[in-house]
């Protein structure tokens, strides 16, 4: 009887863990259409939730650590930047990754064709992804505050805001 009970808790603790973590629909992100720009406007090409899903599938087993997902159109320094821009409902937890355009098709923009890199900001309100331009290479990059630079240890505490940066990484 006691090896049955163990055996039930192994099978149900399987299917619970099973269960919790989200699958991988688009296999390699690299090479998938994410929206398509028509007459100015911007439109998602690929199933959202799906997208979601995926990304949440790279990042974490937590049911829903990203719930919601944007396409974001930014002028900085008279460039125009496309970014995909991943949210939490509950949390505020956020994700960016940069998009290209070729044709008036958006991509996940690729790291030498191997990685997709994504900034991670969570914190207080106005802890989210922000578009800079490094003025020595003038490459556009995310930072999580309202500025680039730190903060002392009382604003550290007071306004707290994690900046990370991740990638998702491919085989040639």
């Amino acid at each position: 009887m006691k090896k049955i009970v163990i055996l039930f808790l192994v099978v149900i603790s399987f299917q619970t863990y099973s269960q919790s973590k989200f699958k991988e629909v688009f296999e390699d992100l690299r090479v998938v259409d994410i929206a398509k720009i028509e007459s100015g406007s911007v439109q998602f090409l690929v199933d959202t939730k799906d997208l979601i899903e995926t990304v949440n599938h790279n990042f974490s087993n937590e049911t829903n650590y990203f719930t919601d997902i944007e396409l974001k159109n930014e002028k900085v320094e008279g460039r125009e930047v496309y970014y995909l821009y991943l949210s939490s409902s509950l949390l505020n937890r956020n994700l960016a990754t940069f998009l290209d355009i070729e044709n008036n098709i958006l991509r996940l923009r690729t790291e030498g064709g191997l990685a997709i890199r994504f900034t991670y900001c969570e914190g207080i309100d106005l802890c989210f992804p922000r578009v800079f331009i490094d003025p020595e290479t003038d490459k556009v990059f995310f930072g999580c505050r309202e500025f680039i630079g730190c903060v002392d240890e009382e604003t550290a505490k007071k306004e707290p805001c994690l900046n990370a940066n991740s990638a998702i990484f491919y085989d040639e």
